[in-house]
This record gives structure tokens, C-alpha cells and sequence, in this order.
């Protein structure tokens, strides 16, 4: 399992994320225990029909989740046993954890650090990785606090949400890596007016006035967050 250090709260809240790369993440979409438990009853109990793949003789009765995952995805008996121990987890270790899907990425956010550990190094997967800060940063951490090489320049980040003004661009293009900060994709993406949910632009703000000037221009924010020096003590 690969370690990386975090470098703020998970969803304002979490110290830790535990991130598997596993064909059963979407079963875990919503957080639906539900239907996981009935996917991993239903694979023990037609386990030989599952290898020879004889999906005419299943339950009519499944949720079209499970019948969909079992018989597009064909999982091994090892997928089915990361299944139970994510199960577990979830549904007995850590509650209050939460999930996010995204494709094949599954990712866990907990404050219970060795039992979340200790469930990706039971995992059999060939990519998991575990984030965590680094003592000298972790009482540091709070809501919408970015630790940040960026914090000797600038103040802010801002994810970027629907954009309603394409002029914002040109300010951008105007004074980029001085007053803010933002990539050419973001750019293109703000002159064409299609930021929005399913993407996450962001530029780097100077300071307090600079974010007021912003503010002018017509655009949402997904969240705005404090840059700190990572060697700030």
C-alpha cells in the first residue's frame, strides 16, 4: 500500500482517505450497504452458475445493481472478499465514514486511522493508496485550510462552479501569476462558459482584494480555501 501525506480535511472533516482501485466500487455508489450485502450473498450462493456464466438460471428477484455488476464485471472469489471486508467495514467499524465512487476508484474518508489503515493493507488490489497528514501540519488543519507551496504568492484557491461571464478570462489572461493564478484548460473552460458540476477549474487569488474584485465578475464557487505554508509551525 502507498502512503501519501494530505494537505487538508477531507470534506472539511476528515483526517484520512483510503483510495482502492476495485471493480466493486460502484456497487458502494450512495452508500447503498443494502445492496452490497445482497451481492455478496447472491455470489456465494451461485458461485458454480457464476463461473460457467448460466445467468439465465438467477433470481428474478435481484436488484438490477447486483445483476448488472455480477454478470458484466464476472468477478473472482478475491473481488468478492475485498466486497465483505469493505462491507465490514462500512457497515460495522466506521459508520460515520464516508464514501465517494468514481468509476473504478473507490474512496474512504475516516478519523479512525488504524482500523482505515488496516483495512487497505488486508486489501488485494494492486493500486491502494492511504492519505495522511504529517505531524507537523495536523493540528494545523481545519475547514477550507489548503496547505500549499503557493501560499508565499497567494492567499486563495477557488473551485471554480458555473460560470456565468466569459470576461472573467480576459482579467485572467491580464494579470496571470500576478494578481491570480489558473491554467490554459481553465481559461478555455471559463471563455467558453462551461464550468460547472462535473469538472474542477480553479484559479489562485493574491489577497482579500483581489478576491473582492472577483467577485464583480458573475461566476459560483464550489469552495474557496486558505493557502498555507506547509513549513508554518
Amino acid at each position: 500500500m502507498h502512503k501519501v501525506e494530505s494537505l487538508k480535511l477531507f470534506y472539511n472533516k476528515f483526517y484520512y482517505k483510503l483510495e482502492i482501485f476495485t471493480g466493486t466500487a460502484f456497487l458502494f455508489r450512495n452508500k447503498d450497504l443494502k445492496t452490497v450485502k445482497q451481492t455478496i450473498d447472491e455470489f456465494w450462493a451461485n458461485i458454480d452458475l457464476i463461473k460457467t456464466k448460466d445467468f439465465d438460471n438467477w433470481s428474478s428477484t435481484l436488484s438490477y445493481s447486483t445483476r448488472y455488476w455480477l454478470q458484466r464485471y464476472n468477478p473472482t472469489e478475491e473481488d468478492i472478499n475485498n466486497c465483505q471486508k469493505l462491507h465490514t467495514y462500512l457497515s460495522q467499524t466506521d459508520i460515520n465514514a464516508r464514501v465517494r465512487v468514481e468509476i473504478n476508484n473507490l474512496s474512504i474518508y475516516s478519523n479512525l486511522k488504524d482500523t482505515l489503515y488496516d483495512l487497505g493493507n488486508s486489501l488485494s488490489s494492486n493500486f491502494v493508496q492511504f492519505y495522511e497528514p504529517s505531524d507537523e501540519i495536523k493540528d494545523q488543519l481545519k475547514p477550507n485550510v489548503l496547505f500549499h507551496n503557493f501560499a508565499d504568492k497567494y492567499k486563495y484557491k477557488i473551485t471554480l462552479g458555473k460560470v456565468y461571464d466569459s470576461s472573467l478570462a480576459a482579467y485572467i489572461k491580464a494579470n496571470n501569476n500576478n494578481f491570480v493564478k489558473a491554467g490554459p484548460a481553465c481559461i478555455e473552460s471559463i471563455e467558453n462558459l462551461t464550468t460547472g458540476s462535473y469538472n474542477n477549474f480553479y484559479i489562485y487569488v493574491r489577497d482579500d482584494n483581489i478576491l473582492n474584485l472577483l467577485s464583480m465578475f458573475g461566476f459560483e464557487t464550489k469552495r474557496i480555501e486558505e493557502l498555507l505554508p506547509k513549513s508554518d509551525k
